[in-house]
């Protein structure tokens, strides 16, 4: 896991978890560009999700890892990956400078070099590049401490509600104040409160736990050929972000 300590400035901080983009497959621009402008305009920090270009996903990457490919065929692959790193960057540039961090996903695509579609963007942003899968950051600000602990996710749930429960079980083993988990497409947030007895007396006081499921862009259901979603059936996300507030008293409160 990848541990980091942020200083901000501000009082009060807004983040933008932003993930599950999938840039080459059919996802809706309009809406993310919205997000991007309403986050830029709090002056949110953003923290990158995973999954920003659709490209490869685990079982193509294995496919391709045994495959003797002619070096013109890789070349070929590398300039379309490389044409939905710029799609996206481009997509988002408003963004520049205001990152966090950036999650590895699912879905990217790994070049000769050693690079891969996650580090490039983290590099065209100017933002860390926060590992594979899970990050945990404790956002320090003037008033007080923030644990936030990052997920890009796993698994898979066909409602907000399943989500939360992977999340809940998931977020029961770590001692952070604001969870993120991506992956599932869900735009959903809970809270959870434990009891904590402080050493003195009677006197019991309660600790609150903040879990959000970060949302995605994918569109599922297109005018034209069948996606994926539209042939297992599955029902329609609500496409969108959240965005989360850290607020100087250290309550977080939630916009989804």
């Amino acid at each position: 896991m990848y541990v980091d300590v942020v200083d901000f400035p501000e009082s009060e901080v807004v983040l933008a978890p932003l993930g599950d983009v999938q840039v080459g497959a059919d996802y809706a621009k309009d809406t993310l560009r919205r997000f991007v402008d309403k986050a830029t305009d709090k002056g949110a920090r953003f923290i990158g999700m995973g999954d920003y270009v659709d490209v490869t996903n685990p079982s193509s990457r294995r496919a391709l890892s045994g495959a003797r490919l002619a070096d013109t065929l890789w070349a070929s692959m590398e300039a379309k990956a490389e044409e939905h790193i710029d799609e996206f960057c481009e997509t988002i540039k408003s963004t520049q400078g205001r990152w966090v961090g950036l999650l590895g996903g699912h879905h990217f695509f790994p070049f000769r070099d050693g690079t891969t579609s996650d580090t490039r963007i983290a590099w065209s942003l100017g933002a860390s590049y926060l590992g594979d899968n899970s990050a945990l950051l404790i956002i320090r600000t003037p008033f007080r401490d923030y644990r936030v602990l990052a997920f890009h996710g796993e698994g898979s749930s066909s409602s907000p509600a399943g989500a939360l429960r992977r999340l809940e079980g998931l977020a029961a083993g770590f001692n952070a104040d604001l969870v993120l988990m991506a992956h599932h497409h869900k735009l959903a947030a809970t809270k959870r409160d434990k009891l904590c007895y402080s050493g003195v007396g009677d006197e019991i006081s309660h600790e609150t736990q903040t879990l959000v499921c970060t949302g995605s862009f994918v569109k599922g259901y297109i005018e034209g050929p069948g996606t994926y979603v539209e042939r297992k059936m599955l029902p329609p996300v609500t496409l969108g972000g959240a965005l989360v507030y850290l607020h100087r008293n250290g309550e977080i409160g939630v916009e989804l």
